[in-house]
């Protein structure tokens, strides 16, 4: 189709074409539909074809940092559009010491690679959501756009680099006012993911939810790591990016209260303890335990839910309740009642006594609810599940370490819609300004 270029009365470029949708007589409606998308394809990718190549410079020379840079020549191209791929032939720049070269289309564009920036986010949304094989059939059916699944995977995981790394520049900045924001709490879980070499390995998420002083949510901000070249090593990146996020949140929102709310894994619990002000165990997860403990307690025709519901309303709104609970567990350990119990009840037992006792001081479930404290990590909870079990654990699921990496990161990214609009936006405005 051939682009006419013009401009109206207010300066705003305006793009006319010529050209031809055929709808077949005889066709039915859905293939006219067809014909239709088709042609609105090759319209975009007339018009895009356009814009890329007026991006380019005449070949003149240019200066960046004081450097004279000269063109190579015209090297080609193909950009991937979301219309399908356009092959152009675009300057090359080198001083004339040698050394790198760079192409200033590329920078004027944004492009993620050799993709335009829209179909760089559409590839990466869609592939924090679904398999890349998936993405595939997705983009073709719907949009009539071919794309091989190791192209998606590629180009999600580059743009789940380019995140990180804008992360550090220009740091996601909450939407809500910061004089609304009372307590920050952080949140911290984790799950395990599918690795070829290593098995099932723990890949890590963290919320850092605002609330008010009411205590109603205000926002969320989420982050997610994949496990590591080894153990430790996605633990120190995880904890290193949490770090930075909450270190930007308190210089934001200096007079709010910094909580820490997991289970009681030591490293989560020791590093929320050297990071934030005060620390409390996830109630729910105190609850599940005596669940399990409730058979030791009953007799006769009682259900063991019914001494379970009483004793999670008791830990929940009596002051001390948590250390009275861990001293019946031990007691109960300890009687003779216990012989009536089958070996997994006793080993039931056993754990819920061992983790009131070690956790009980962390347990101050009814002080936090009078100051209008979270003691649930509901938004921690659900992003475990979204962000970690949903995508990484499908049946026959298996996760390269970097590539995990970059999806759980992506996938945090996307289900923040704030920071994934922000990275978008900003990065736009960085490329226009900095291009040669």
């Amino acid at each position: 189709m051939e682009v006419i270029r013009t401009t109206n009365a207010q300066g705003d470029t305006v793009l006319n074409y010529h050209g031809q949708i055929v709808i077949k007589r005889g066709d039915h409606f859905a293939e006219h539909e067809q014909a239709i998308a088709s042609g609105l394809n090759q319209l975009g990718l007339s018009l895009t074809g356009d814009l890329l190549l007026r991006l380019d410079t005449r070949g003149e020379a240019l200066v960046s940092e004081c450097i004279k840079l000269t063109t190579k020549g015209r090297l080609k191209l193909v950009v991937e559009t979301p219309y399908g791929p356009f092959p152009l032939d675009r300057h090359v720049y080198q001083s004339s010491k040698g050394g790198a070269t760079s192409a200033p289309l590329d920078a004027r564009a944004g492009l993620v690679g050799n993709s335009t920036p829209r179909l760089a986010a559409m590839v990466a949304s869609k592939a924090a959501e679904m398999p890349a094989a998936v993405v595939a059939r997705d983009l073709e059916e719907n949009h009539l756009r071919k794309a091989s699944p190791s192209f998606i995977q590629d180009l999600a995981c580059a743009v789940s680099t380019l995140a990180r790394e804008h992360a550090v520049v220009s740091p996601w900045v909450p939407q809500c006012d910061p004089a609304q924001v009372a307590r920050i709490t952080v949140g911290m879980d984790g799950a395990m993911i599918n690795t070829p070499h290593d098995g099932w390995r723990q890949a890590l998420c963290a919320t850092f939810t605002l609330y008010d002083k009411e205590g109603e949510r205000l926002e969320t901000n989420y982050i997610g790591c994949g496990p590591g070249a080894a153990p430790p090593e996605g633990k120190a990146v995880f904890f290193s990016e949490a770090g930075e996020v909450l270190a930007r949140l308190k210089r934001w929102c200096p007079g709010a209260a910094v909580l820490g709310i997991s289970d009681a894994a030591s490293d989560l619990q020791a590093w929320l303890g050297s990071h934030t002000e005060d620390q409390l165990i996830d109630f729910h997860h105190a609850a599940e335990y005596l669940s399990k403990a409730a058979p030791a307690f009953v007799s006769g025709g009682t259900p063991p839910q019914e001494w379970a519901s009483a004793m999670r309303r008791t830990l929940r709104d009596e002051p001390g309740a948590a250390a009275n609970l861990a001293a019946d567990l031990t007691e109960r350990l300890e009687s003779c009642a216990v012989n009536r119990l089958s070996a997994s009840q006793k080993a039931d037992l056993s754990a819920a006594e061992s983790y009131f006792r070690h956790h009980h001081e962390k347990m101050d479930y009814a002080s936090w609810t009078a100051q209008k404290r979270p003691i649930g990590s509901g938004p921690t909870e659900a992003a475990c599940k979204t962000i970690i079990k949903q995508r990484m654990t499908q049946s026959g699921m298996r996760w390269s370490v970097a590539t995990a990496h970059e999806i759980i990161s992506l996938r945090a990214l996307v289900r923040t819609p704030a920071r994934w609009k922000a990275f978008w936006t900003v990065r736009a405005r960085q490329q226009a300004a900095t291009a040669l």
